[in-house]
This record gives C-alpha cells, sequence and structure tokens, in this order.
C-alpha cells in the first residue's frame, strides 16, 4: 500500500510540474462496466484525474479511482433428491444442491491513460488506452447451502481484508464537446480485459473460492473537463 500511493503521488508531481509550463487540465470521471460471462455482473468505478496536452492531439493523465466489483459463485452437488432427475443433472450438470458465494469488493486503482484526438477543434472524436493497477481493499462475502430447494445452511457476511493485484487494459473510442468555456464533457464506450495477479482465496469460511484470472468487461466512461 506504502509502495502504490508513492507512485500516485510521484506521477501527480511530474504533471503538475510540466504543467505549469504546458496545458493542464483535471476532472472526473465515471465508470460503470459489465462482465462478459454467463449470468455477468454490473461493476461501477469513479474518480479523479489530472491530464496533461503533451500536443494539441496527444494528451497523457493519470489519477486515483476506487472501484467496486461484485462476483459470485455457484458449486452444484448432489443430495438424495436430486437421483430422481439424476438424467437431467447428468445432462445439465446442474442440481437443486449447490453452495452459492457472493462477493462484493473494493479497489483503489492508479490508471494511466493516453489519448489521441482526432481533431484539434473543440468537439472532437478521439482514442484512449487506459492502464491501471488496482488493489483489492476488502471483499464481504455472503454464502448460503440449499439443498433439495431449501437453504440448509445461510453463512453471515463477513469482511476480509486482501493484500491482491490486479492491472486492466482497456481501448476506447469517445467524443469530447464543449459544455461552457473552459469546462467540456466525455462519453467513451470502452473495452477491457483485467487481469488478477492472486485468484484464489482458502480461507476456512469460504474454501476454494477462486476468481477468474482473466475478465473481460464492456463499459462506457463519462466525465468533466476543466481546463
Amino acid at each position: 500500500m506504502r509502495h502504490f500511493f508513492k507512485l500516485t503521488v510521484l506521477f501527480l508531481f511530474i504533471l503538475s510540474v510540466r504543467g505549469s509550463a504546458q496545458k493542464l487540465s483535471y476532472g472526473i470521471e465515471l465508470d460503470p462496466t459489465y462482465h462478459l460471462r454467463k449470468d455477468g455482473e454490473f461493476n461501477f468505478a469513479g474518480g479523479g484525474f489530472v491530464a496533461l496536452d503533451i500536443s494539441d492531439r496527444f494528451v497523457l493523465s493519470t489519477g486515483v479511482k476506487i472501484g467496486w466489483q461484485h462476483l459470485s459463485d455457484i458449486d452444484y452437488g448432489l443430495y438424495p433428491c436430486d437421483l430422481d432427475n439424476i438424467e437431467m443433472v447428468l445432462e445439465t450438470g446442474e442440481s437443486s444442491s449447490f453452495l452459492e458465494f457472493n462477493h462484493k469488493s473494493k479497489f483503489i486503482g492508479l490508471p494511466l491513460q493516453a489519448r489521441y484526438n482526432l481533431s484539434d477543434k473543440e468537439n472532437h472524436f478521439y482514442l484512449n488506452y487506459n492502464f491501471t493497477y488496482w488493489m483489492r481493499l476488502s471483499t464481504i462475502s455472503h454464502g448460503t447451502h440449499s439443498a433439495c430447494g431449501e437453504i440448509i445452511s445461510d453463512q453471515q457476511p463477513i469482511q476480509k481484508i486482501y493484500d491482491t493485484y490486479a492491472i486492466s487494459n482497456a481501448l476506447g473510442f469517445g467524443f469530447e464537446f464543449e459544455l461552457k468555456k473552459h469546462v467540456s464533457i466525455y462519453l467513451e464506450p470502452r473495452i477491457g480485459i483485467s487481469y488478477y495477479l492472486k485468484d484464489i482465496d482458502n480461507s476456512y469460511d469460504f474454501p476454494e473460492i477462486t476468481y477468474e484470472t482473466r475478465q473481460t468487461d464492456l463499459g462506457l466512461s463519462v466525465g468533466i473537463r476543466f481546463r
């Protein structure tokens, strides 16, 4: 965590020093995303940024983001009641007996973005590459055990602290337009891929909970920029 904040301060300092002689802007950004998998989930991130115009068309930026992520896992099993429908169980791989886990995680991230404006006009389209280094702060997990159509065990939600890291890459194509002098708004559809550097929680309460080491998301970034 200490190194994470040192890196953030370093990038902000570099941009502010260079910005004293060049064009500097700042703003806030919201990033809702949809995880592309079966029964995928909606996730959300938001934060602030500082951007530096390297040229009329090329912009670099960094900042700090807070992200919230929801994941759910289901592990099917067999109970005597499932034997009456064994053929369907074997065909679908699903039964009326299962363990279900829900995890709500909180992240802090350091984004680094490189944008290329397709025009030097105030209202313009642009291409954007986003790299973010994430650290998971905590996860609240809740598990239930169902058998034969009834809940036989309901684990109370517990909160656990993680020292878990992830990186994400995203490509976006957006449009920025001037709202009024020195204030603009942008909309940016994007597709992203995330990689988790530690993906298994072998705790006693929730054994062998696996987090996908690779996730693909569709998102829409919405931001406001002040110059």
